[in-house]
Protein backbone atom coordinates (compact mmCIF):
# COMPACT_ATOMS: atom_id res chain seq x y z
CA UNK A 1 0.00 0.00 0.00
CA UNK A 2 2.84 2.40 0.78
CA UNK A 3 4.30 1.78 -2.68
CA UNK A 4 0.91 2.55 -4.25
CA UNK A 5 0.63 5.65 -2.08
CA UNK A 6 4.09 6.79 -3.16
CA UNK A 7 3.24 6.42 -6.84
CA UNK A 8 -0.04 8.31 -6.42
CA UNK A 9 1.71 11.09 -4.50
CA UNK A 10 4.45 11.31 -7.10
CA UNK A 11 1.91 11.44 -9.91
CA UNK A 12 0.00 14.23 -8.15
CA UNK A 13 3.00 16.47 -7.75
CA UNK A 14 4.51 15.83 -11.15
CA UNK A 15 2.14 18.21 -12.86
CA UNK A 16 5.09 20.57 -12.43
CA UNK A 17 7.08 20.67 -15.61
CA UNK A 18 10.25 22.30 -16.56
CA UNK A 19 12.39 23.95 -19.17
CA UNK A 20 16.17 24.25 -19.29
CA UNK A 21 18.59 26.49 -21.11
CA UNK A 22 19.32 25.79 -24.77
CA UNK A 23 22.87 24.59 -25.35
CA UNK A 24 24.86 24.65 -28.54
CA UNK A 25 24.41 21.32 -30.30
CA UNK A 26 26.46 20.08 -33.24
CA UNK A 27 24.67 18.93 -36.35
CA UNK A 28 24.42 15.16 -36.69
CA UNK A 29 24.43 13.07 -39.83
CA UNK A 30 21.30 12.68 -41.95
CA UNK A 31 18.88 14.94 -40.07
CA UNK A 32 16.19 14.32 -42.70
CA UNK A 33 15.31 10.87 -41.40
CA UNK A 34 12.61 10.76 -38.77
CA UNK A 35 11.51 8.10 -36.32
CA UNK A 36 14.14 5.57 -37.33
CA UNK A 37 14.33 3.77 -34.01
CA UNK A 38 15.93 0.77 -32.40
CA UNK A 39 14.72 -0.25 -28.96
CA UNK A 40 17.45 -1.86 -26.90
CA UNK A 41 18.19 -3.12 -23.41
CA UNK A 42 14.85 -2.93 -21.62
CA UNK A 43 15.29 -3.45 -17.91
CA UNK A 44 18.78 -1.94 -17.75
CA UNK A 45 19.38 -0.21 -14.44
CA UNK A 46 18.91 3.56 -14.55
CA UNK A 47 22.14 5.49 -13.97
CA UNK A 48 20.82 9.04 -14.20
CA UNK A 49 22.54 12.05 -15.67
CA UNK A 50 21.08 14.50 -13.17
CA UNK A 51 18.77 17.10 -14.54
CA UNK A 52 15.67 18.84 -13.38
CA UNK A 53 12.47 16.96 -12.93
CA UNK A 54 10.82 18.45 -9.84
CA UNK A 55 10.97 21.14 -7.18
CA UNK A 56 12.66 21.01 -3.81
CA UNK A 57 9.35 21.45 -2.00
CA UNK A 58 7.93 18.40 -3.70
CA UNK A 59 11.11 16.40 -3.12
CA UNK A 60 11.15 17.08 0.61
CA UNK A 61 7.48 16.19 0.97
CA UNK A 62 7.80 12.91 -0.89
CA UNK A 63 10.93 11.81 0.95
CA UNK A 64 9.42 12.77 4.30
CA UNK A 65 6.14 10.94 3.75
CA UNK A 66 7.35 7.89 1.85
CA UNK A 67 10.46 5.80 2.57
CA UNK A 68 12.31 5.52 -0.74
CA UNK A 69 14.71 2.59 -0.73
CA UNK A 70 15.68 2.56 -4.40
CA UNK A 71 18.99 4.46 -4.51
CA UNK A 72 18.73 5.40 -8.18
CA UNK A 73 15.26 6.87 -7.81
CA UNK A 74 16.21 8.70 -4.63
CA UNK A 75 19.17 10.22 -6.45
CA UNK A 76 16.90 11.37 -9.28
CA UNK A 77 14.41 12.99 -6.91
CA UNK A 78 16.91 14.68 -4.60
CA UNK A 79 19.31 16.09 -7.19
CA UNK A 80 17.33 16.40 -10.39
CA UNK A 81 16.30 20.00 -9.80
CA UNK A 82 19.95 20.97 -10.07
CA UNK A 83 22.52 20.70 -12.84
CA UNK A 84 24.19 17.29 -12.61
CA UNK A 85 27.69 18.41 -13.55
CA UNK A 86 27.54 21.23 -11.00
CA UNK A 87 26.36 18.81 -8.31
CA UNK A 88 29.28 16.52 -9.09
CA UNK A 89 31.86 19.34 -9.14
CA UNK A 90 30.68 21.16 -6.04
CA UNK A 91 30.29 17.91 -4.09
CA UNK A 92 33.94 17.13 -4.79
CA UNK A 93 34.98 20.67 -3.80
CA UNK A 94 33.07 20.56 -0.52
CA UNK A 95 34.13 17.05 0.47
CA UNK A 96 37.77 17.64 -0.44
CA UNK A 97 38.03 20.75 1.75
CA UNK A 98 36.02 19.79 4.82
CA UNK A 99 33.05 21.91 3.79
CA UNK A 100 29.47 21.04 2.90
CA UNK A 101 27.29 21.14 -0.20
CA UNK A 102 24.06 23.13 0.24
CA UNK A 103 20.98 23.09 -2.00
CA UNK A 104 18.75 26.16 -2.45
CA UNK A 105 15.51 25.57 -4.34
CA UNK A 106 14.87 29.24 -5.10
CA UNK A 107 16.13 32.77 -4.51
CA UNK A 108 13.94 33.29 -1.45
CA UNK A 109 15.94 30.81 0.63
CA UNK A 110 19.45 31.90 -0.43
CA UNK A 111 19.95 34.31 2.47
CA UNK A 112 18.77 31.80 5.08
CA UNK A 113 21.21 29.24 3.66
CA UNK A 114 24.07 31.76 3.91
CA UNK A 115 23.14 32.73 7.46
CA UNK A 116 22.93 29.08 8.50
CA UNK A 117 26.45 28.47 7.22
CA UNK A 118 27.75 31.48 9.13
CA UNK A 119 25.88 30.47 12.31
CA UNK A 120 27.36 27.00 12.23
CA UNK A 121 30.89 27.62 11.00
CA UNK A 122 31.96 31.24 11.44
CA UNK A 123 34.46 31.93 14.21
CA UNK A 124 36.64 34.88 15.16
CA UNK A 125 39.80 35.42 13.15
CA UNK A 126 38.29 34.21 9.84
CA UNK A 127 38.69 35.30 6.24
CA UNK A 128 35.26 34.97 4.60
CA UNK A 129 34.88 35.00 0.81
CA UNK A 130 31.67 35.05 -1.22
CA UNK A 131 32.06 33.81 -4.80
CA UNK A 132 29.03 34.71 -6.91
CA UNK A 133 27.96 33.75 -10.42
CA UNK A 134 26.78 37.10 -11.82
CA UNK A 135 25.25 35.92 -15.10
CA UNK A 136 21.64 36.61 -16.05
CA UNK A 137 20.24 33.32 -14.73
CA UNK A 138 21.28 34.44 -11.23
CA UNK A 139 19.36 37.72 -11.37
CA UNK A 140 16.81 36.88 -8.64
CA UNK A 141 19.45 35.37 -6.37
CA UNK A 142 21.71 38.40 -6.67
CA UNK A 143 18.80 40.75 -6.01
CA UNK A 144 18.01 38.87 -2.81
CA UNK A 145 21.66 39.10 -1.80
CA UNK A 146 21.71 42.85 -2.43
CA UNK A 147 18.51 43.41 -0.47
CA UNK A 148 19.81 41.47 2.51
CA UNK A 149 23.50 42.39 2.49
CA UNK A 150 23.03 44.41 5.71
CA UNK A 151 21.82 41.28 7.53
CA UNK A 152 24.82 39.30 6.33
CA UNK A 153 27.26 42.06 7.28
CA UNK A 154 25.71 42.39 10.74
CA UNK A 155 26.24 38.68 11.26
CA UNK A 156 29.87 38.93 10.17
CA UNK A 157 30.50 42.00 12.33
CA UNK A 158 29.63 40.27 15.60
CA UNK A 159 32.97 38.50 15.78
CA UNK A 160 36.46 39.96 16.04
CA UNK A 161 39.07 39.91 13.30
CA UNK A 162 36.75 38.90 10.49
CA UNK A 163 37.67 40.05 6.99
CA UNK A 164 35.41 39.75 3.97
CA UNK A 165 35.92 39.51 0.22
CA UNK A 166 33.44 39.25 -2.64
CA UNK A 167 34.37 37.71 -6.00
CA UNK A 168 32.04 37.64 -9.01
CA UNK A 169 32.39 35.78 -12.27
CA UNK A 170 30.77 35.15 -15.63
CA UNK A 171 32.09 33.46 -18.74
CA UNK A 172 35.63 34.48 -19.68
CA UNK A 173 35.02 33.24 -23.23
CA UNK A 174 32.17 35.66 -23.91
CA UNK A 175 32.13 38.38 -21.22
CA UNK A 176 35.50 39.98 -21.98
CA UNK A 177 37.79 41.46 -19.37
CA UNK A 178 34.89 42.08 -16.97
CA UNK A 179 34.16 38.37 -16.56
CA UNK A 180 35.94 38.47 -13.17
CA UNK A 181 35.83 41.07 -10.40
CA UNK A 182 37.16 40.69 -6.87
CA UNK A 183 37.22 42.86 -3.77
CA UNK A 184 40.33 42.21 -1.63
CA UNK A 185 39.81 40.85 1.88
CA UNK A 186 38.92 43.76 4.11
CA UNK A 187 37.38 44.65 7.46
CA UNK A 188 35.79 47.75 5.89
CA UNK A 189 32.25 46.39 5.73
CA UNK A 190 30.88 49.54 4.09
CA UNK A 191 33.17 48.82 1.17
CA UNK A 192 31.82 45.27 1.01
CA UNK A 193 28.21 46.52 0.97
CA UNK A 194 28.97 49.00 -1.80
CA UNK A 195 30.68 46.30 -3.87
CA UNK A 196 27.69 43.96 -3.54
CA UNK A 197 25.13 46.65 -4.37
CA UNK A 198 27.11 47.59 -7.49
CA UNK A 199 27.13 44.06 -8.95
CA UNK A 200 25.66 44.11 -12.44
CA UNK A 201 24.70 41.17 -14.61
CA UNK A 202 26.75 39.61 -17.37
CA UNK A 203 25.33 37.78 -20.36
CA UNK A 204 27.29 34.59 -19.73
CA UNK A 205 27.11 33.46 -23.35
CA UNK A 206 26.33 29.77 -23.45
CA UNK A 207 25.14 27.63 -20.55
CA UNK A 208 28.39 26.79 -18.66
CA UNK A 209 30.31 29.57 -16.90
CA UNK A 210 33.93 30.02 -15.80
CA UNK A 211 33.38 28.84 -12.22
CA UNK A 212 36.57 26.79 -11.86
CA UNK A 213 38.67 29.58 -13.36
CA UNK A 214 37.20 32.14 -10.96
CA UNK A 215 37.72 30.02 -7.83
CA UNK A 216 41.28 29.19 -8.89
CA UNK A 217 42.06 32.86 -9.59
CA UNK A 218 40.51 33.93 -6.28
CA UNK A 219 42.63 31.48 -4.26
CA UNK A 220 45.78 32.49 -6.10
CA UNK A 221 45.37 36.27 -5.87
CA UNK A 222 43.57 37.13 -2.62
CA UNK A 223 45.45 38.74 0.27
CA UNK A 224 45.02 35.86 2.72
CA UNK A 225 46.19 35.96 6.33
CA UNK A 226 47.91 32.62 6.68
CA UNK A 227 47.05 32.37 10.38
CA UNK A 228 43.33 33.02 9.81
CA UNK A 229 40.58 30.47 9.35
CA UNK A 230 39.21 30.51 5.81
CA UNK A 231 35.59 30.04 4.77
CA UNK A 232 34.39 30.36 1.17
CA UNK A 233 30.72 30.40 0.15
CA UNK A 234 30.10 29.84 -3.57
CA UNK A 235 26.74 30.60 -5.23
CA UNK A 236 25.99 29.24 -8.69
CA UNK A 237 23.45 27.41 -10.84
CA UNK A 238 25.47 26.38 -13.91
CA UNK A 239 28.45 24.05 -14.38
CA UNK A 240 31.95 25.22 -15.16
CA UNK A 241 33.47 25.17 -18.60
CA UNK A 242 35.83 22.30 -19.32
CA UNK A 243 38.56 21.95 -21.94
CA UNK A 244 39.04 23.54 -24.42
CA UNK A 245 37.10 26.51 -22.97
CA UNK A 246 38.87 26.28 -19.62
CA UNK A 247 42.28 25.06 -18.57
CA UNK A 248 41.21 24.65 -14.94
CA UNK A 249 39.53 21.57 -13.49
CA UNK A 250 38.08 21.37 -10.00
CA UNK A 251 40.94 19.06 -8.97
CA UNK A 252 43.34 21.91 -9.81
CA UNK A 253 41.51 24.13 -7.31
CA UNK A 254 41.98 21.61 -4.50
CA UNK A 255 45.60 21.04 -5.47
CA UNK A 256 46.33 24.78 -5.45
CA UNK A 257 45.14 25.00 -1.85
CA UNK A 258 47.62 22.24 -0.94
CA UNK A 259 50.49 23.83 -2.85
CA UNK A 260 49.91 27.23 -1.22
CA UNK A 261 49.36 25.52 2.14
CA UNK A 262 46.00 27.25 2.50
CA UNK A 263 43.30 25.35 4.36
CA UNK A 264 39.96 26.59 3.00
CA UNK A 265 36.56 25.18 3.89
CA UNK A 266 34.27 25.51 0.87
CA UNK A 267 30.48 25.72 1.24
CA UNK A 268 29.00 25.72 -2.26
CA UNK A 269 25.31 26.65 -2.52
CA UNK A 270 23.75 25.22 -5.66
CA UNK A 271 20.75 27.12 -6.96
CA UNK A 272 17.97 25.31 -8.79
CA UNK A 273 18.22 25.85 -12.51
CA UNK A 274 16.79 29.03 -13.93
CA UNK A 275 13.87 27.90 -15.99
CA UNK A 276 12.04 25.54 -13.66
CA UNK A 277 8.43 26.41 -14.28
CA UNK A 278 5.14 25.13 -13.04
CA UNK A 279 2.47 24.22 -15.52
CA UNK A 280 -0.93 22.67 -14.97
CA UNK A 281 -2.31 23.54 -18.39
CA UNK A 282 -4.64 20.99 -19.96
CA UNK A 283 -6.52 21.03 -23.22
CA UNK A 284 -10.29 21.01 -23.11
CA UNK A 285 -10.43 17.75 -25.09
CA UNK A 286 -11.23 14.71 -22.97
CA UNK A 287 -8.88 12.51 -24.96
CA UNK A 288 -5.80 14.73 -25.19
CA UNK A 289 -3.81 17.04 -23.00
CA UNK A 290 -0.78 19.09 -23.82
CA UNK A 291 2.12 20.35 -21.74
CA UNK A 292 4.64 22.97 -22.82
CA UNK A 293 8.31 22.66 -21.82
CA UNK A 294 11.88 22.75 -23.17
CA UNK A 295 11.31 19.52 -25.11
CA UNK A 296 9.20 21.95 -26.72
CA UNK A 297 6.02 19.94 -26.30
CA UNK A 298 4.73 16.63 -24.95
CA UNK A 299 1.23 15.73 -26.08
CA UNK A 300 -0.61 12.66 -24.86
CA UNK A 301 -3.00 11.19 -27.44
CA UNK A 302 -5.04 8.54 -25.70
CA UNK A 303 -7.15 7.76 -28.78
CA UNK A 304 -4.06 6.49 -30.64
CA UNK A 305 -2.33 5.56 -27.35
CA UNK A 306 0.83 7.47 -28.22
CA UNK A 307 2.92 10.22 -26.68
CA UNK A 308 3.94 12.89 -29.20
CA UNK A 309 7.28 14.48 -28.36
CA UNK A 310 8.38 17.69 -30.11
CA UNK A 311 11.98 18.93 -29.77
CA UNK A 312 13.66 22.24 -30.55
CA UNK A 313 16.54 20.59 -32.43
CA UNK A 314 16.48 18.67 -35.69
CA UNK A 315 19.25 16.17 -35.05
CA UNK A 316 19.96 12.57 -34.13
CA UNK A 317 18.93 11.74 -30.56
CA UNK A 318 18.60 8.90 -28.14
CA UNK A 319 15.34 8.61 -26.21
CA UNK A 320 15.34 6.82 -22.86
CA UNK A 321 12.22 5.99 -20.88
CA UNK A 322 12.28 4.97 -17.20
CA UNK A 323 9.68 3.87 -14.71
CA UNK A 324 9.33 5.81 -11.49
CA UNK A 325 11.29 2.98 -9.84
CA UNK A 326 14.32 3.83 -11.97
CA UNK A 327 13.98 0.84 -14.33
CA UNK A 328 14.85 1.52 -17.96
CA UNK A 329 11.88 0.55 -20.14
CA UNK A 330 12.92 1.81 -23.56
CA UNK A 331 16.05 3.03 -25.30
CA UNK A 332 15.80 4.03 -28.93
CA UNK A 333 17.40 6.32 -31.51
CA UNK A 334 15.70 8.64 -33.96
CA UNK A 335 16.40 11.48 -36.40
CA UNK A 336 14.43 14.70 -36.48
CA UNK A 337 12.72 17.06 -34.09
CA UNK A 338 9.72 14.91 -33.19
CA UNK A 339 8.89 11.39 -32.15
CA UNK A 340 5.69 9.40 -31.64
CA UNK A 341 6.21 7.13 -28.65
CA UNK A 342 4.02 4.03 -28.45
CA UNK A 343 2.52 3.82 -24.94
CA UNK A 344 0.12 0.90 -25.51
CA UNK A 345 2.12 -1.37 -23.21
CA UNK A 346 2.56 1.24 -20.47
CA UNK A 347 0.23 1.36 -17.50
CA UNK A 348 -1.16 4.56 -16.02
CA UNK A 349 1.43 6.21 -13.81
CA UNK A 350 4.52 8.41 -13.77
CA UNK A 351 7.51 8.01 -16.08
CA UNK A 352 10.84 9.71 -16.69
CA UNK A 353 11.66 10.74 -20.25
CA UNK A 354 15.23 11.64 -21.13
CA UNK A 355 16.65 12.96 -24.42
CA UNK A 356 20.38 12.42 -24.95
CA UNK A 357 22.78 13.38 -27.73
CA UNK A 358 25.47 11.19 -29.32
CA UNK A 359 28.05 12.21 -26.70
CA UNK A 360 25.65 10.91 -24.03
CA UNK A 361 25.05 14.44 -22.77
CA UNK A 362 21.53 15.02 -21.58
CA UNK A 363 19.64 17.71 -23.48
CA UNK A 364 16.52 17.53 -21.35
CA UNK A 365 14.68 15.27 -18.97
CA UNK A 366 11.32 15.42 -17.28
CA UNK A 367 8.60 13.43 -15.61
CA UNK A 368 5.31 12.89 -17.38
CA UNK A 369 2.11 11.10 -16.44
CA UNK A 370 -0.07 8.63 -18.30
CA UNK A 371 -3.60 9.20 -17.03
CA UNK A 372 -6.07 7.30 -19.17
CA UNK A 373 -9.67 7.63 -18.03
CA UNK A 374 -10.21 3.97 -18.79
CA UNK A 375 -7.79 1.16 -19.50
CA UNK A 376 -7.84 0.36 -23.24
CA UNK A 377 -8.90 -3.15 -24.24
Amino acid sequence: MRKIGFILCLGFFISILFSCKEEKQRQFEDPTKVQKSDETNPGVEYKPIMQKFTTEEMVERIIKDYPIKNKNLKKVITESVYDGELVKTFTYLAESTGGELIYAENSKVVISKILNILDQHLTANTDVVFVLDRTSSMMDDLEETKKNVEIIINKLGRLEHVRVSVTTYGDKNSDGKNWYRSLPLTNNFDMVKDFVKDIDLLDGGDYPESANDAIFKMIKELNWHLESNKLVIVLGDAPSHIKPFSSIEIEDVVELCKVKNILINFYPIILAMENIKKSNEKEESEDNYEITSFISKIKMNYIKDVCNIDLKFNNRFKLELFSNRGEKLKELFFFGNSYELDIRNLNNGSYVLRIVDEQNKQLDGQFFNIERKSVPH
